[in-house]
């Protein structure tokens, strides 16, 4: 049986060996089904953190990685296996693969089933950061992509922001899911 491979992205995305990741410990990605879910868009935890260099963002994913693999996780492991989300996005428009499409996140609780139904996108600004208009196109042509994938990989209709006490993702990412500005397309053959 052939391992399902997507496309390659219409957009720019940094992979994993052009960030400098790790390699992650195994970890099978069971009960992985997006497409009965969709997309938790995320922030990070501090308050204003936005990188003005592009050149920092690239840091900045690398210091999560090693944050993530290094501390006690939301599902009891000793640690992560790898960096908690699926894709990160930065201010200037461009997408990281983290986990990426098979394999299942570990950043999306405590929505019920949120690590099993749904792809984590963290936009790499802070809780007080407002997002701009490259970060929210560039989150745009991800949705776009995660919606369009084939079979169970491809993400549901759920567009959710995550909610949490660390005030993920803020009130600008927010107000962008709430108000449209950032979207998740059905599918083609889906009805409104």
């Amino acid at each position: 049986m052939a391992i399902y491979e997507p496309e390659s992205p219409p957009f720019e995305m940094v992979e994993r060996s052009d960030w400098g990741a790790v390699a992650p410990d195994p970890h099978p990605p069971s009960s992985w089904m997006p497409v009965n879910g969709g997309v938790v868009i995320h922030c990070l935890g501090q308050d204003r953190v936005a990188p003005a260099a592009h050149s920092g963002c690239f840091t900045l994913v690398r210091g999560l990685q090693k944050a993530d693999m290094s501390v006690a996780g939301v599902e009891k492991l000793p640690a992560e296996p790898d960096i908690s989300h699926s894709y990160l996005v930065c201010a200037h428009g461009v997408v990281f693969e983290g986990r990426g499409v098979l394999v299942r996140p570990f950043a999306n609780e405590p929505i019920p089933g949120g690590n099993m139904r749904y792809y984590a996108v963290c936009a790499l600004i802070g809780v007080q950061d407002s997002p701009t208009d490259a970060l929210i196109n560039a989150m745009n042509s991800l949705n776009t992509y995660l919606a369009g994938l084939e079979g169970h990989f491809a993400a549901g209709a759920e567009l959710v922001p995550h909610g949490s006490a660390s005030g993920s993702p803020g009130d600008g990412l927010r107000q962008a899911v709430e108000s449209g500005s950032i979207v998740l397309p059905q599918r083609s053959g889906e009805e409104n």
